[in-house]
């Protein structure tokens, strides 16, 4: 092993993300932004690891990222970077300050805008896996958590800027509308898919709209002289 700090890219593939967001004809968007976020991982030199859903162990969320976060552990590193695959704004930057302040801080968060985090940084000696475990993963109280379930020993937590991750249309609509360094592959797969949803719930509303028309003017017999 080199170094003392690894990096954990926490991520399903294409096909396992599109059974958990609603966001429908999302393959391409998250085949692109697994492979942007590898590329990410290389260009920092830091060593990662991959847990897809194949690598991942436990019955629920917290279970199968606690495991992934002591496996990186074990193989010996004392500092762990955990990023997923749902964060257009996510940059080396991040990561290579993350490892910086790991140096002399216990915790580095990156806190999303639905109240989660895009990235978590954390010294080895501050893992505790019964402790994360009770935490309310994927939910808008885990940062607020964090601090009062682990304690005091994550006093000296620093937090990056926030960011906002995917998890719905909504989110889609937002990041293309507002980040200004959306690429321009992920801004064409994002403008496509919710161009697709616009035109979908347009028609529903137009066939709707034909329906109550229909039916409001077949009311009864025509009248018969």
């Amino acid at each position: 092993m080199t170094g003392k700090t690894a990096i954990l890219i926490f991520a399903n593939s294409s096909s396992e993300e599109l059974k958990t967001k609603k966001i429908q004809r999302s393959a391409p968007l998250f085949d692109h932004l697994n492979q942007k976020v590898l590329k990410i991982a290389r260009s920092t030199g830091l060593p990662y690891f991959l847990f897809s859903e194949e690598e991942q162990v436990g019955s629920n969320f917290g279970e199968r990222f606690t495991h992934a976060i002591a496996s990186v552990f074990q193989k010996g590193y004392q500092n762990v970077i955990s990023i997923g695959n749902d964060t257009p704004g996510l940059s080396k930057n991040h990561i290579l300050r993350t490892a910086t302040l790991l140096n002399s801080n216990g915790m580095v968060l990156g806190p999303s805008f639905d109240g989660g985090f895009y990235l978590m940084g954390m010294r080895k000696e501050l893992f505790c896996k019964k402790q994360f475990l009770k935490l309310p993963w994927q939910t808008a109280q885990l940062t607020k958590c964090i601090r009062r379930l682990l304690g005091k020993k994550f006093e000296n937590i620093v937090w990056l800027e926030r960011l906002r991750d995917i998890d719905n249309e909504s989110d889609l609509k937002h990041i293309v509308n507002t980040f200004q360094f959306v690429g321009d592959v992920l801004r064409t797969i994002i403008l496509q898919i919710t161009k697709s949803a616009q035109t979908f719930f347009s028609e529903m509303i137009l066939v709707q709209q034909l329906v109550f028309i229909r039916h409001f003017f077949n009311k009864g017999s025509p009248f018969q002289i």
